[in-house]
């Protein structure tokens, strides 16, 4: 594992002074305490590649994630400076209403996904930093995950991408109608998957390019913190938001990143 130090002052990127280390995700330590990056891996593993045809296809000039469009400084990005991810390998796997989803590889077997706005300058969504997971449970980042400083605590063991749990967000910031575009990675042979929101309302979402994604319209947060006034959630809401979908292992069924609030699907154009 080839381990840099860098000197001088700081550029656009911020890692000037900073240590890069290379062929790995780092732990929280080196990350966090150390002031250390990860360098991306300069080729993809086997397991990142076998279950993901958007990976296994040439990388196209529209796959450019526009300057903007995620945060990509490795110091607020912590997918990007304790994972890896290479940004410079995404592909644009999904376009909907001016909204992107990228798929990259990042260090030790991990699959990342963001969104984020396709043209950030004149857009209502602000994008984060990519979400990454494990490819597979097999995957070496899956054994380098764990609790305490000396993990890796960014990705969760056993929640790997070909179980539906690479899921991302992007929200409306800049207007109050404040719509959000939940999406997520599954692997080859899923077509569709079925999202249930609370309350028992489903939809059926197309998967184009390993990703799904589907456009919500918030409808308040779900009544259950009575510390805050708020009444007990209806005996009729299911108690998690879900995902469920089928392929090559059989049906799935996984909890979704949508947290406490309440969502209606609102309609979605396909760029």
């Amino acid at each position: 594992m080839a381990l840099v130090a860098l000197s001088g002052v700081a550029g656009a990127g911020g890692l000037a002074l900073a240590q890069i280390i290379g062929g790995n995700v780092l732990t929280d330590q080196q990350y966090l305490y150390q002031g250390q990056y990860a360098v991306p891996e300069t080729a993809m593993t086997a397991d990142q590649t076998a279950d993901l045809a958007i990976l296994r296809r040439e990388r196209r000039r529209t796959d450019v994630i526009p300057a903007g469009a995620a945060i990509s400084n490795p110091k607020y990005a912590m997918a990007v400076g304790e994972d890896g991810a290479n940004l410079d390998r995404a592909r644009l796997a999904e376009a909907a209403g001016g909204v992107g989803a990228w798929v990259m590889p990042a260090n030790a077997g991990l699959v990342c996904l963001v969104m984020g706005p396709l043209r950030p300058h004149a857009s209502t969504y602000h994008g984060g930093g990519p979400i990454c997971r494990a490819a597979t449970t097999a995957s070496r980042a899956d054994l380098l995950t764990g609790s305490g400083v000396n993990y890796d605590n960014t990705v969760p063991r056993d929640h790997p991408m070909t179980g539906g749990y690479l899921q991302d967000t992007v929200a409306e910031t800049r207007t109050r109608l404040g719509y959000l575009y939940f999406g997520g990675v599954v692997p080859d042979g899923v077509h569709e998957i079925t999202l249930r929101l609370f309350g028992g309302a489903t939809e059926t979402v197309r998967v184009r390019g390993n990703v799904y994604m589907a456009r919500l319209r918030p409808a308040g947060v779900l009544p259950g913190y009575r510390n805050l006034g708020e009444k007990s959630a209806p005996a009729w809401a299911p108690a998690t938001l879900t995902i469920t979908f089928t392929g090559p292992a059989g049906t799935t069924t996984v909890p979704t990143v949508l947290g406490g609030a309440a969502f209606r699907f609102a309609p979605m154009a396909h760029s």
